[in-house]
């Protein structure tokens, strides 16, 4: 090995793992320390890698491994294996590490063997290399007290992202994503980031620089994300979120800020509400902070950088279960409200569902409004000799206002419901005085844009 360009020089053993399962490079390491990586070779400009490793079958698999610098910095590593794998497999990472020995400690690896007895120069058998699964469950009680804490030579972060999840009405439930980054020499995290999924979660397939803590997250929220899907919506253990933000590494929407802590319990609220024009459903309310539904329901306060459970007196279960509730129309909430009394006889009915206030009712004139924005012509404008039409025309879009309340001007019928604020608002329409207001535009010189671009995208009737 010693007559071999010397790899270590410009690769590190950490600026490979990434590239590798976790349990491709533990099996990797019992390989190379059993002496199963022959014939290798490395080229001058350390590009290009081969070897021989003895598998499982009677003949060793040829590995070829070429690896893409960007300066100092790999970006890419491409091992092909002759085994069933066949890319980026334990022989191809068993190579790598053995091609990483300096040529002193491939040297050593002899030299440095202790002497015999009787100073003989003869030098004793070297200890048997442990069967890989003895190995691997030495590291497995090793692992039993989890750390959080990267070693210093581990620059590879897991970080988390809390945010809320996507939720047609009602409270949101709280959503977790994983980023991964690279911390610079600086000591700040670096641009360039890439985001695992963990609904896939194994933990034979775990990146190397995964902690012991990451893996039991993982495992929880991979299971959660199997069995907690519920009514459109997944609400996972506040347990479990308090064990993200304990690693430090959990940040509210983006890591651009300050980690989250997790702090006390608040006072929070339920109160039944419009949620849409479909109906009513459940709120959650605690001041100063956002409301996210998890098992118990959890608060987040931005400014602050906090995070924790929301006080309700009800168990945790229970009202993650009340805010999952659909939008309930408004001839349904009292049928709703007996239903969940004789299902819960126990349930203070302050938390049942009630009927909402009365609709508003919109009782004024139209005002009209104009949205200006720039038309474009149809995509196939060139069969028409489109061409001649500019790509780009003023054009604006008429409706019309009552109150809070905007209506389309293609909107047909007479009288209209509309959500806003909170509250139901009913339109009965004014269609005289809206005729008159078109026709006031019209003596203005406003006219139907399609009568006078003719190839302007049908997106752009009505304009």
């Amino acid at each position: 090995m010693s007559d071999l360009p010397n790899l270590s020089e410009r690769l590190k053993q950490k600026d490979i793992l990434g590239f590798f399962s976790r349990s491709a490079v533990d099996k990797a390491f019992a390989y190379r320390a059993q002496g199963r990586v022959s014939g290798l070779e490395v080229s001058e400009d350390l590009t290009h890698v081969q070897a021989r490793v003895s598998g499982t079958e009677r003949k060793p698999y040829r590995v070829d491994i070429a690896l893409e610098f960007d300066g100092d910095r790999l970006v890419d590593l491409d091992g092909d294996c002759s085994c069933p794998m066949a890319v980026n497999c334990k022989h191809v990472a068993a190579t790598l590490f053995e091609a990483l020995r300096s040529p002193a400690q491939a040297a050593g690896a002899v030299s440095q063997q202790p002497q015999g007895p009787a100073g003989n120069g003869r030098a004793r058998p070297e200890a048997a290399v442990l069967p890989y699964q003895i190995a691997e469950w030495i590291e497995t009680v090793g692992r039993s007290v989890r750390d959080t804490d990267y070693p210093p030579d581990v620059t590879q972060r897991l970080l988390y992202c809390l945010q809320p999840g996507v939720s047609g009405s009602g409270i949101p439930c709280m959503d977790v994503s994983l980023v991964s980054v690279k911390i610079l020499k600086t000591g700040e995290l670096g641009s360039k980031v890439s985001q695992p999924s963990f609904s896939e979660f194994s933990v034979d397939h775990a990146p190397k620089y995964y902690l012991g803590s990451d893996i039991d997250i993982l495992t929880r929220l991979s299971s959660e994300f199997r069995s907690g899907y519920l009514f459109g919506r997944r609400a996972y253990s506040a347990e479990v979120l308090k064990w993200i933000v304990a690693t430090g590494r959990a940040f509210w929407r983006d890591h651009s800020g300050a980690p989250l802590r997790w702090s006390e319990a608040r006072d929070g609220r339920i109160e039944w509400r419009q949620v849409s024009k479909d109906g009513i459903g459940p709120l959650l309310i605690v001041e100063g902070a956002t409301t996210l539904n998890a098992e118990p329901p959890v608060y987040v306060d931005e400014a602050a950088g906090l995070i924790g459970p929301i006080g309700l007196n009800l168990p945790g279960r229970l009202s993650s279960r009340l805010l999952l509730a659909p939008a309930i129309p408004h001839a349904h909430v009292a049928q709703v409200a007996q239903h969940l009394g004789q299902k819960l006889p126990g349930l203070d009915p302050g938390w049942l569902p009630e009927p909402p206030a009365a609709a508003v009712k919109i009782n004024v004139d139209p005002e009209p409004v104009l949205r200006l924005m720039l038309g474009r012509k149809m995509t196939h404008a060139y069969y028409y000799g489109g061409d001649r039409t500019p790509d780009r025309v003023p054009v604006a879009r008429v409706s019309f206002r009552y109150g809070p309340v905007e209506i389309e001007q293609s909107e047909s019928a007479h009288r209209v419901e509309s959500f806003s604020d909170g509250s139901i608002h009913v339109v009965t329409r004014r269609k005289a005085k809206e005729k008159e207001m078109a026709a006031r535009l019209t003596s203005l010189g406003l006219v139907d844009a399609r009568s006078a671009f003719p190839l302007l995208d049908a997106v752009h009737t009505r304009t």
